[in-house]
């Protein structure tokens, strides 16, 4: 979040770094490391970790960013979205800038992988075990570099049905569990973000099966503000890369619990299989296919899609050449499949079409 509260920005910026892990969270401490900025009419106030501090978001906002001199700029850098009252209040609406940085495109991501000297054959598992999270990219190629390209390769890369899956070393888990997880309040909020890691999305009612005898509901709401889970039409859902951490880092620590999980989870999904209105079918076993994922016993055809990318239609005639050619990309089974429904003219069928 960038602030500008007095003025427009002038060339030949003095810069001041600060770090919200080093900030007592007290308004003497913050004036005492940044009150240089103060009569600097060419400061870049720069606060990275704010969400250390974020206790002193409002008093910023009321007493310190006010007095700034004419042209100083302030950039906080969070991993929790900053309170509403700055697009809510008339006079920071106007002069504040919130912007959310997302994963890096994969052109970018590739060429930060050269950058840093990775072998070309450990890209795309590299790329794909990230999915453009500039820490992860970072850490996944140093892992590697220092290693001789045979030894690299056999330890980083494994194939499988899926593919070839980077797998991380449990310094560099360990590494990204600390910077992207950072401290949670409770062994049972960990549990409950290893419970979001493992399912596809995670409903209340999944957690309360997952995790008997703990407050289901609190631990639902509770990860509503971390920066690397998002709702979705069903529940809460990491991010890629923070969901692979979780899931390495548990079946490594502990494997029972790990199995114990899974158990319990997988009869959940099946209990809302058995029990869901026809319009939910598809969601619920999508849901315990995604549970089987990279264990070799999902078809090969299936790939699971994020929310958004796929969705249910009625089949019409004018869909049927369509149809045929994505079942002839597959194999005569399929194709076969395909063309018996399409002969029963089933108007009130519905098939899986990409969005």
């Amino acid at each position: 979040m960038a602030a500008s509260p007095n003025g427009p920005q002038q060339p030949d910026r003095t810069p001041l770094i600060l770090d919200g892990r080093n900030l007592k969270e007290s308004p003497a401490a913050f004036v005492a490391e940044a009150g240089a900025v103060l009569a600097d009419e060419r400061a870049v106030l720069l606060i990275d970790t704010f969400e250390r501090v974020q206790g002193l978001e409002r008093w910023l906002s009321e007493q310190f960013l006010p007095v700034l001199p004419t042209g100083a700029l302030v950039v906080m850098a969070s991993r929790i979205p900053p309170d509403m009252m700055w697009q809510a209040d008339p006079g920071w609406a106007g002069v504040v800038q919130i912007i959310e940085l997302g994963d890096m495109g994969r052109m970018d991501a590739a060429a930060l992988l050269d950058s840093r000297g990775v072998a070309g054959e450990l890209h795309e598992p590299l790329l794909t075990f990230a999915s453009g999270h500039p820490l992860a990219l970072s850490l996944g190629a140093a892992a590697p570099a220092g290693q001789d390209a045979a030894s690299s390769t056999a330890v980083a890369v494994s194939d499988s049905a899926a593919g070839s899956r980077w797998t991380p070393a449990h310094d560099v888990l360990a590494t990204l569990l600390d910077q992207l997880v950072g401290e949670v309040p409770s062994p049972a909020h960990r549990h409950a973000l290893e419970v979001c890691a493992h399912t596809y999305m995670s409903t209340q009612d999944v957690l309360h099966a997952a995790l008997p005898g703990e407050d289901a509901a609190t631990l639902f709401f509770w990860p509503r503000r971390l920066p690397f889970v998002e709702p979705g039409p069903f529940g809460w859902y990491p991010h890629d890369v923070v969901r692979e951490i979780l899931e390495a880092d548990l079946r490594w620590r502990d494997p029972r619990g790990y199995a114990d999980m899974h158990r319990r989870i997988k009869a959940c999904l099946t209990q809302q299989i058995r029990a869901a209105e026809d319009a939910d079918v598809f969601g619920a076993v999508g849901s315990l296919f995604y549970l089987h994922r990279g264990d070799g016993r999902r078809a090969e055809p299936h790939v699971w899609l994020g929310a958004g990318e796929v969705y249910e239609d009625v089949f019409r005639p004018e869909d049927a050449e369509d149809l045929l050619r994505l079942a002839t990309e597959q194999d005569a089974g399929a194709v076969a499949a395909v063309s018996h429904s399409m002969a029963r003219q089933a108007q009130a069928d519905p098939v899986v079409a990409t969005a």
